[in-house]
């Protein structure tokens, strides 16, 4: 049986497409009817995320098109 690595619960869709944009792999769990997203727990999540709080400069479109890919998976796993 396979031990699953830990995760970070995160609410901020915003954060999260961040660090989709950078590469990092994001899962979504539902609980009630609320969506979580999950961010593996290593160094490299919590540079991206200490990045985004210091206002980035990225391509807009680039990151406009991981934030709706999120919210359609947000969506499709609340309906």
């Amino acid at each position: 049986m396979e031990k699953e690595s830990p995760t970070i619960a995160q609410h901020d869709i915003y954060s999260v497409a961040y660090c989709a944009y950078k590469g990092i792999m994001v899962t979504l769990t539902k609980q009630d009817r609320r969506v979580i997203f999950h961010l593996p727990d290593n160094p490299d999540t919590y540079q991206l995320l200490a990045e985004f709080n210091n206002n980035p400069k990225l391509p807009l479109l680039d990151y406009i098109a991981y934030l709706r890919k999120l919210r359609a998976q947000m969506i499709n796993l609340r309906g």
